[in-house]
């Protein structure tokens, strides 16, 4: 009776409740299919508004410290520094006449790009600056 040892042995064992969640969940079928993915790297923050492009192209000539003008933002950066990434990262404040918002950017291939705020509970406050 091998075949009944087995059956024991595995409903003893902690995987056995976890496999069957993750075929009742259909994980392990992939019974649907995926949605499409963004054209972005991971980590990196779509790009929604003409403002942000602005702001980003803008980073590499401001001071840091110094708060400047750009597309209607007060914009208000940090000095860059070297992140774990490997990549050249900066602290960035964006303001308007509805608040303000920090946000973290970070060069890639010599091209600036705000990174997803992952730690964010208010979504209506990523609409805004």
């Amino acid at each position: 009776m091998p075949t009944n040892e087995f059956r024991v042995s595995l409903k003893s064992t902690t995987a056995s409740p976890v496999i069957a969640l993750l075929l009742a969940s259909g994980v392990a079928g992939c019974s649907s299919a995926l949605p499409p993915v963004a054209a972005y790297a991971p980590g990196e923050d779509a790009v929604r508004e003409p403002w942000e492009i602005e702001v980003l192209a803008a980073l590499p000539k401001l001071p840091p410290g110094k708060m400047a003008n750009v597309s209607g933002r007060r914009v208000t950066p940090s000095a860059p520094y070297p992140a774990a990434s490997g990549q050249r990262c900066m602290p960035v404040n964006v303001a308007d006449d509805r608040g303000s918002r920090d946000r973290l950017a970070c060069e890639r291939d010599q091209r600036w790009h705000f990174v997803a705020d992952v730690f964010s509970t208010d979504h209506a406050a990523r609409a805004t600056p």
